[in-house]
């Protein structure tokens, strides 16, 4: 199930990771592999938008 961050701007990138300002939640470096294919940001080619993880991720984080 996808969780919806809100939006996000991407500040970095690496390989494994993107890190992310949120509203809600600051800044977070998120796992390439924990972004949700439904979101509209997830590299540096498409820095803004609603962010939205996987469910798994979320959860591990205490975001939900």
């Amino acid at each position: 199930m996808p969780v919806r961050m809100g939006y996000a701007l991407v500040r970095a990138e690496t390989d494994k990771a993107v890190m992310f300002d949120t509203k809600e939640h600051g800044t977070l470096w998120i796992p390439k592999r924990a972004i949700h294919d439904d979101s509209e940001t997830w590299n540096t080619k498409n820095p803004d938008g609603e962010l939205v993880v996987h469910e798994w991720f979320a959860e591990m984080r205490g975001m939900i």
